[in-house]
């Protein structure tokens, strides 16, 4: 699989299955605060990109079903907050998946950490 950013601006902690709902998923996030990336994107406040959001969000779909994904819509992407990666080492994301009978994977993603909300996306993947 191709791989932009795994491993190198954030790292897979783990995830794990809603037991009462299997399409539902947690996954954990480790974000990378030396990435080069915030050289650029601010070198005295760093902030996570917004396409850097939707693209862990795509590597970590990726990852766990072990297939390559490509964002085919995104009907919703609402940023709310700013990831500082130096006051946010950790993120959490909040997945859920649909397969409406075709081959696109339909998710709800809420990307946070506690309470905090710092992303809601909806979108496809085929």
């Amino acid at each position: 699989m191709s791989d932009l950013l795994l491993n190198s601006f954030f790292t897979i902690r783990d995830i794990q299955y809603d037991e009462d709902s299997p399409e539902r998923l947690t996954a954990h996030l480790e974000l990378i605060p030396t990435h080069d990336i915030y050289k650029g994107h601010f070198p005295e406040n760093p902030v996570v990109p917004g396409v850097c959001i939707v693209e862990m969000i795509k590597e970590t779909l990726a990852q766990h079903f072990d297939k390559e994904l490509v964002l085919v819509t995104a009907e919703e992407i609402k940023f709310l907050n700013l990831i500082n990666p130096n006051e946010h080492p950790e993120l959490e994301l909040e997945i859920k998946i649909k397969y409406p009978g075709d081959e696109l994977m339909h998710a709800q993603v809420v990307v946070k950490i506690d309470e905090h909300v710092f992303t809601k996306f909806r979108g496809s993947f085929r």
